[in-house]
């Protein structure tokens, strides 16, 4: 990132012969992908990319965009001034305006995660080859399995430079193994089991492909024990329901919800946009805590306007506490900038987004083994040794987020599982059905936790067009009360 020196120089002087004041965006970007279907690799790809990004206001406010992928300096002066002419014409229209960006507080700082395995450590033939030896090692364990396994490593380097002297240059390095089960019979059901991390080690370090190897075999045999189990009858039940689910619930159900650029139209919001700071929204036992995590798949420890984004507590002892802001919306929701802006490539604006978020519940119970190792014949022993349930109560258990859709304007959300276990002095797998309910009632609902945070629950988030890494979690296991206003579908 150092090359462009010369170039943002140039860049900023223009800007200011222009009267503008300008946001430099400079991403360089390299991936490897492996695509493995029954052995077969389907998929093998390598690509590099780089481009900039002009992000132009005028003193009054007016915004303007510009992008290009060809870093010659005239090239770049002719973007900056398509970005300031679309600022100029926004400030004569009337557009929307922002002049948040003239009271920032420039600063300057380089982070580089730190990876035990650099991107460039394994080529892409040596990551082809562990993965089909991960594939038919899984494949050749059962009869009845169709198994595809994806293997993508991503490393983003970002240099963010300002009108103000604001200078960050930072690296996002993110990796994931994602494995769909499919297994056959009469019929078909469909499992998924990911890994993901900062780095190759999910597929060389013998702890992490131990754990890889576990999640994707128990997925194997929850899907071929799917072949036989039915629906469960609807209605409203306890819900235990793992981590991942958690993570879907925080992240899609309440994290959206809380985006400064939204509230006008999300139950968390006033009429004016302003953010419904101070309301009583969950249990006091509960928090909801979003921030960028070193070594996690959504790491991003600079938003893309050179904020260094922190740690937010949106709900703190059951109390809504803080919104998700960036500059161009943190104003009208009434709420502080907490550099939550990101965006999916150097041609795309930011906005608010999550990164890694979690439920943490207070005092939750002990559980000193992995997550992988634990039966669903465990959790209902546990419940009733803790007193949180009764041995005449219907328990569900949840496994396993496969998406779902939010409305935050309603405060509604429908979510899909990969199965689901009644829990009692027998244990009965059925089909997965959807958990669908309301944010409010679902989070006034939680009233206990088992194990510690496990916070690598993976995946794409998308809004307004643009798909960015999520991951979150919560503890091992949330337990919810049983509540009229959550469902679980069925017969």
């Amino acid at each position: 990132m150092k090359k462009y020196d010369d170039l943002i120089k140039n860049s900023l002087k223009y800007a200011e012969e222009l009267g503008i004041y300008l946001i430099i965006r400079i991403q360089q970007t390299k991936g490897k992908y492996v695509l493995v279907n029954n052995t077969k690799t389907e998929e093998i790809s390598y690509n590099e990319a780089a481009g900039i990004g002009f992000h132009a206001f005028t003193k009054e406010g007016g915004c303007g965009f510009a992008a290009t992928e060809i870093h010659e300096i005239e090239n770049c002066r002719r973007m900056i001034k398509l970005a300031a002419d679309i600022a100029f014409q926004m400030e004569k229209r009337e557009g929307k305006k922002n002049t948040e960006v003239y009271r920032l507080e420039p600063i300057k700082d380089e982070v580089f995660a730190k990876v035990k395995y650099p991107f460039d450590y394994y080529s892409l033939e040596e990551a082809e080859k562990k993965v089909i030896a991960l594939n038919g090692e899984i494949l050749k364990s059962y009869s009845n399995i169709a198994i595809e396994s994806i293997y993508r490593q991503v490393e983003d380097q970002w240099r963010i430079a300002r009108s103000d002297g604001g200078d960050v240059i930072f690296n996002i390095p993110r990796t994931v193994f994602f494995s769909t089960i499919t297994a056959k019979g009469k019929k078909t059901a469909t499992t998924r089991a990911a890994l993901s991390g900062s780095d190759s080690s999910i597929l060389h370090d013998d702890d992490k492909v131990e754990i890889l190897h576990k999640r994707i075999h128990n997925a194997c045999s929850l899907a071929i024990d799917l072949l036989e189990a039915n629906m469960v009858k609807g209605g409203n039940y306890k819900i235990v329901m793992d981590y991942a689910l958690a993570k879907g619930l925080a992240h899609e159900a309440f994290g959206h919800a809380v985006e400064s650029d939204g509230l006008k139209t999300s139950i968390l919001g006033n009429e004016d946009g302003s953010f419904k700071k101070g309301v009583e929204v969950a249990m006091p036992i509960v928090s909801i805590i979003d921030e960028a995590k070193e070594g996690d798949y959504a790491y991003q420890p600079y938003s893309a306007n050179g904020i260094k984004r922190r740690r937010v507590e949106i709900i703190k002892d059951g109390v809504l506490k803080e919104a998700l802001a960036d500059i161009f919306s943190a104003a009208e929701a009434n709420v502080e900038v907490t550099g939550a802006g990101r965006l999916e490539s150097f041609r795309h604006i930011p906005i608010p987004r999550m990164s890694n978020i979690r439920i943490e519940v207070k005092d939750p119970i002990e559980l000193d083994k992995a997550i992988e190792d634990v039966k669903p014949e465990e959790i209902y022993k546990i419940l009733l040794e803790n007193n949180i349930a009764k041995e005449d109560e219907e328990i569900l258990y949840l496994v396993g987020y496969k998406g779902g859709q939010v409305k935050p304007s309603q405060g509604e959300f429908v979510f899909n599982c990969s199965g689901i276990y009644k829990l009692g002095k027998e244990t009965t797998l059925y089909q997965p059905a959807i958990f669908s309910g309301n944010i409010l009632s679902a989070l006034k609902s939680i009233i206990a936790a088992i194990g510690p945070l496990q916070l690598d629950a993976q995946g794409t988030c998308g809004k307004f067009g643009q798909q960015v890494p999520s991951s979150g979690g919560s503890h091992y296991f949330v337990v919810m009360e049983a509540n009229k206003d959550i469902i679980i579908g069925g017969e």
